[in-house]
């Protein structure tokens, strides 16, 4: 880019009213006194002078005459939406003004927030609720709150669930249909689940490594061996419990806790991918782990 000369900067102030009282131009970042055609002295960088910008005095009344609104207008504006506005002068968009909400409370709003709708806390739904109002709501909903004092909808309470629990949760969760773990668990699992078939039989279910006792045996075969791969020792992360017999041919072997072990998830690939999927076995196992 080519640099400006303190020529050139000069003379773009004056052509624009204004007067440069440096007498060196080193940037287009860096700021430098002048004096504005309002008789002010300040300081400005050329990039922002080319923008249009100028001193706070310039600006102030700028904006003063960029008002679009009259006390008048701003009036029927609030009378329009079933309001009274209870101010004599209207300063800005941005300034607060006292008015009468629709539902008869008196507060406080800018005109910019009223026109995108805002108003006063009962009409907009953010007055603080009682405490009664959140124990009665809890009891319509089956549960208990155990709190005395209600501080705000983030703030977690204890409670007694429907199932009988006694666990913490604020009233946000509580609103949105969340319960303690138990009754979280019981509406994921079994017909409650989203994927569950109503025609398949338990047969079939076990098949698919989806009841309950599968689960208790996968969970076994992992605190058994510590949350540790038998293979490279790895502990933790995504791990799997590998059937030593296969699963497909030993259905009396399927929850047998003797009949498991723990792999991570790149172990277990490792295996099947030598010994393929089905028909595993003790001597596979045995060779596996010697390798």
């Amino acid at each position: 880019m080519r640099r400006h000369s303190l020529k050139y900067v000069k003379k773009y102030f004056e052509e624009h009213g204004c007067e440069l009282l440096e007498k060196e131009y080193k940037n287009a970042r860096y700021k430098m006194k002048y004096k504005c055609f309002c008789g002010d002295v300040s300081e400005i960088s050329f990039d922002n002078f080319k923008r249009g910008r100028r001193c706070y005095k310039c600006r102030n009344k700028k904006i003063a005459n960029s008002k679009r609104f009259s006390f008048k207008d701003v009036k029927k504006h609030f009378e329009e939406q079933g309001c009274e506005l209870l101010e004599i002068e209207y300063i800005d968009c941005k300034t607060k003004m006292k008015y009468k909400c629709k539902c008869g409370n008196i507060n406080k709003i800018s005109f910019d927030c009223f026109k995108r709708g805002m108003r006063c806390r009962e009409c907009g739904g953010t007055k603080k609720l009682t405490d009664e109002y959140i124990k009665q709501y809890f009891k319509d909903h089956g549960c208990e709150l155990l709190e005395k004092n209600y501080i705000n909808c983030d703030t977690k309470m204890r409670y007694r669930c429907e199932c009988g629990e006694i666990n913490k949760i604020t009233f946000y969760h509580f609103k949105n249909g969340q319960r303690c773990k138990r009754c979280s668990i019981k509406k994921r699992t079994g017909k409650n689940n989203c994927n569950y078939n109503p025609n398949l039989t338990d047969e079939d279910r076990n098949d698919r490594r989806i009841t309950q006792e599968y689960r208790d045996w996968r969970r076994s075969i992992y605190e058994k061996h510590n949350y540790t791969c038998q293979k490279c020792s790895q502990r933790g992360g995504r791990l799997n419990a590998h059937h030593i017999e296969g699963y497909a041919k030993n259905k009396e072997l399927r929850t047998d806790i003797d009949n498991g072990i723990t792999f991570c998830q790149k172990c277990h690939k490792e295996f099947h991918k030598i010994y393929g999927t089905k028909n595993s076995n003790t001597k596979q196992l045995d060779k596996f782990l010697k390798l």
